[in-house]
């Protein structure tokens, strides 16, 4: 979440607010209850290969054998004993054999964009070749959420370098955002950049782009430059996302508001501009209108509904075009992670990550096809979007998204998916979702079959009797004012982007690092265990799953993944 999202009043307007999950919690079911019941239901949607739909076991001990690190606060690099780092690639940094030589004074767009992006969120080792169990050699797919301009240019501070980048600068920016898909290789106990490989690739604020799904070509979405409304130019605030089982990446929009510049009270339909959280007279955070007047919501005022969406981009085809998967919905995308269902369908998990918004999931329509990657190119553009509601028993369900269904009638504004999807909050809110606090990653443990969920912070979460009931703390958002994750099946609160992660990021940093231990492979799926957080309040959820039909279910090759530190 951005900063400036967070000077916004809170809760955004909406049709309906449901009732907190504190109330429906408080309805009779005591938490002793509850968690007895949570901690029981390892079933979870569909995490993957081998998942059965008996509970198992958790192991227990983590499979993580190395030494913990004390916990210091200094301004050094810590890393565990027996183990390395070797900076592998910072911003600027050469990509191609014909990247220039970062050069700040000469910077501009056409360098930014064959060069190493600015500021690193979702971080991946895909191996190569693909499918493969390779640890020395692969793919490094990194995105490039934000900028700090006051930061990456000289003679700028963060009050007057909006009036005073140049053009050239703005561009960079523009450049320096998206995603950056390189190959690396390990030789001997160091790794390097293979600068003229096939799969190098930096997408961007200009990058051309497909749109697909219930809103492809829906009028909403048509330009002056596309009046198709299938094709947008870029992608922004690229934040977490997910590696689909036929290897391809998931990038979640988040904050693209910030981009934006004008009054926005000149766009249609005001109801889903405030949902949406773009009733914001301080924007425009790039000047990027100054040099793409796209960007200014009186020059074009459909835009910003081509942004906030999962974008889906192929690394292993450098020449596959990235497109803009509305099946999935838009909102303030934390990520997109993805898991198998025992039907061989696939599951996407995905978090709006704002005050007192909610968690969703959308499940393919047909299965994965193992044996064809073709087959699976366009397989996110047909299934089900649903929303989070917990319940009084403490169990969580999953509410389709469906025009039509329930009271998603046209007569509510949603005669058709597309209105589903270019309004996703609204929908979730006239079914009843719960709201939580800025739900952001899910990781599924393909070992036990539990989901993790983070949930950000809520500084907008008061204290009892400090005001409406459905924005105080209660069992499940037991802190007010809240910047704690809270990681689920267990629940137990662990730092997340807390004031120290924003101090670093604060401070320009953009490297990517990897820390390997030379006589040790580790799985991607291996999860840590959450510290116990003494006195800290618990919980679980136990969602409902996608119908299991019969037969086997696929085998899915994981990639193995290096432990990357990114800074």
């Amino acid at each position: 979440m951005s900063d400036r999202q967070k000077t916004r009043a809170r809760p955004n307007p909406r049709r309906a607010f449901s009732s907190s999950y504190g109330e429906i919690l408080a309805e009779g079911v005591s938490r002793r209850t509850v968690l007895k019941g949570l901690v029981g239901s390892a079933a979870i949607a569909a995490v993957g290969q081998g998942f059965s739909t008996h509970p198992v076991q958790a192991a227990s001990q983590s499979t993580l054998t190395f030494k913990e690190l004390q916990r210091v606060r200094d301004t050094a690099d810590h890393w565990p004993e027996g183990y390395g780092r070797q900076i592998l690639v910072r911003w600027g940094d050469a990509l191609f054999p014909d990247s220039p030589t970062f050069d700040i004074a000469s910077l501009d767009g056409k360098a930014a964009e064959r060069q190493f992006g600015y500021n690193n969120d979702f971080t991946q080792f895909l191996p190569l070749p693909q499918g493969s169990a390779s640890s020395d050699r692969g793919l490094m797919v990194v995105s490039h959420e934000y900028a700090s301009p006051f930061l990456m240019f000289p003679g700028l501070t963060d009050e007057d370098y909006r009036e005073k980048l140049t053009d050239n600068q703005i561009r960079a920016l523009m450049g320096c955002l998206g995603i950056s898909v390189f190959e690396v290789e390990k030789t001997g106990r160091d790794w390097k950049i293979v600068f003229d490989s096939k799969h190098n690739r930096r997408i961007h604020m200009g990058t051309q782009m497909g749109i697909s799904g219930p809103a492809a070509g829906d009028d909403r979405l048509k330009t002056k430059a596309d009046p198709t409304g299938k094709t947008v130019f870029g992608t922004i605030s690229n934040c977490n996302g997910g590696i689909t089982p036929w290897g391809t990446m998931l990038s979640g929009e988040e904050g693209a508001m910030d981009v934006f510049a004008g009054d926005y009270k000149t766009l249609p339909n005001q109801e889903l501009v405030e949902r949406q959280g773009w009733d914001e007279d301080e924007n425009d955070i790039y000047s990027v209108s100054r040099v793409d007047p796209r960007f200014k919501f009186e020059e074009e005022p459909n835009e910003w509904m081509r942004f906030d969406w999962v974008v889906e981009i192929d690394p292993f085809d450098p020449e596959a075009k990235p497109v803009k998967r509305t099946s999935l919905g838009r909102m303030t995308h934390e990520g997109a992670q993805v898991t198998v269902a025992p039907d061989g369908r696939v599951v996407v998990f995905m978090g709006d990550d704002d005050d007192f918004e909610y968690l969703y999931r959308f499940v393919t329509h047909d299965p994965w096809n193992p044996a064809d990657r073709a087959a699976n190119r366009d397989l996110l553009d047909n299934g089900t979007l649903s929303v989070a509601k917990f319940s009084s028993d403490g169990t969580m369900t999953w509410l389709p998204l469906v025009a039509g269904q329930g009271p998603l009638t046209a007569e509510a504004g949603f005669a058709t998916q597309a209105d589903v999807v270019l309004n996703t909050r609204a929908a979730a809110d006239l079914v009843g979702a719960t709201p939580m606090d800025a739900p952001e990653g899910f990781v599924p443990h393909h070992g036990t079959g539990k989901l993790y969920v983070a949930m950000t912070e809520n500084e907008d979460r008061l204290a009892a009797g400090k005001g409406d009931e459905r924005e105080t703390v209660n069992i499940a958002n037991p802190r007010a004012r809240t910047r704690m994750a809270i990681c689920s099946n267990s629940f137990r609160p662990v730092r997340r982007k807390s004031q120290t992660m924003r101090r670093t990021r604060s401070h320009g940093m953009s490297s990517c690092s990897v820390a390997i231990r030379p006589s040790q492979r580790m799985r991607r799926c291996s999860i840590p265990r959450p510290r116990h957080a003494a006195g800290l309040p618990t919980r679980t959820i136990s969602p409902s799953i996608p119908p299991v039909v019969s037969g086997s279910p696929p085998t899915v090759r994981r990639p193995r993944a290096l432990p990357i530190r990114c800074m």
